[in-house]
């Protein structure tokens, strides 16, 4: 499974710094999972939290070329499992009231040699929408993430860099809300 949190915590001493590292290490080094999936899908499992406690019933629209195509419900422990057809660029969006929604890019390109998708497993947290009350939250309209096929690693991996100048934007917004 993917820890891949995908949320950026409140700054408070040297944990940002750790979740940071945390968060680097899960994006550099992916570990796949081998699961059967339906042909042509790749198939997502996931946690929709809070600074890691679950959030019951998130909706989560999946979007493609700008229109919903589905929506999921995540369960009252906060997981969802949903399929994706591959060669498709999708735009997750993780929202539940009270809090700030939250969206990934999930680009499922794969090489046409690539005899199997493994399954893609992560989790996604997100903010209390008092956290960031009358601050300017333009930054998240954009993706927190990017989620792409990697032909090195067998496996759909998130992009570092792009998540890495995300997360230090985010974290910026947050340090100015103190």
């Amino acid at each position: 499974m993917h820890t891949f949190l995908v949320y950026f915590q409140r700054p408070a001493g040297l944990l940002p710094s750790m979740l940071a590292f945390g968060l680097l290490l899960a994006l550099l080094f992916p570990v796949p999972t081998a699961a059967q999936t339906e042909e042509g899908m790749v198939q997502l499992n996931g946690i929709i939290s809070d600074e890691g406690l679950p959030l019951p019933y998130s909706t989560i629209d999946i979007f493609l070329d700008n229109e919903i195509v589905e929506s999921v419900l995540a369960d009252n422990n906060g997981k969802f499992e949903t399929y994706l057809e591959l060669n498709g660029h999708f735009v997750l969006e993780f929202k539940q009231e009270g809090y700030l929604f939250k969206r990934i890019i999930f680009d499922t390109a794969v090489p046409e040699e690539q005899a199997s998708v493994p399954q893609f497993e992560f989790e996604v947290s997100l903010y209390q929408s008092q956290l960031l009350k009358g601050s300017d939250k333009s930054v998240l309209d954009f993706p927190a993430a990017m989620i792409q096929f990697s032909p090195k690693n067998g496996a759909f991996v998130f992009n570092a860099e792009y998540t890495k100048n995300m997360q230090a934007e985010i974290e910026e917004l947050l340090e100015k809300t103190q």
